[in-house]
């Protein structure tokens, strides 16, 4: 009977070191399995910011008005858009690949303006120089 109590406390040992490493590989399971999920999911925003891609085409400086490129491969929904550092609240449709969309920034004073349009995965800074608005002013002398 010596014999026997050495070896029933090896087998309860080795079931315990058994069961420990049991749970833990399914406590780290469940945490990497969210891991990856999380992590993939990130990749996933990172890969379509980087597809979000415009040009500005065309800057009408009577009518205050920004035609913007989409050159990238998705729909731009959202952009923010900074005149000498202030931001302009704008509500941008959405413009899909491909495709020119307007932003009005609205009437910009006379002179040199810095405009910067930053998107997730883009940004594209512009500078223009309003033309002064012509004004016509004349006098009518004499009699006809």
């Amino acid at each position: 009977m010596k014999g026997i109590a050495p070896i029933v406390s090896t087998i309860l040992l080795l079931l315990i070191t058994i069961a420990i490493i049991g749970v833990v590989f399914v406590f780290l399971g469940g945490v990497m399995g969210t891991s990856t999920e999380e992590a993939s999911e990130s990749m996933g925003h990172i890969i379509e910011s980087m597809a979000t891609r415009f040009s500005v085409a065309y800057v009408d400086t009577t009518g205050d008005n920004l035609y913007i490129r989409n050159i990238g491969e998705e729909t731009i929904s959202y952009l923010h858009v900074f005149v000498d550092g202030a931001e302009k609240n704008i509500t941008v449709e959405s413009i899909e690949p491909g495709s020119t969309g307007i932003l009005s920034i609205g009437p910009l004073e006379e002179g040199e303006h810095t405009i910067n349009i930053i998107s997730a995965g883009n940004s594209v800074e512009e500078k223009i120089d309003i033309p002064s608005k012509w004004v016509v002013d004349f006098t009518v002398t004499g009699q006809v």
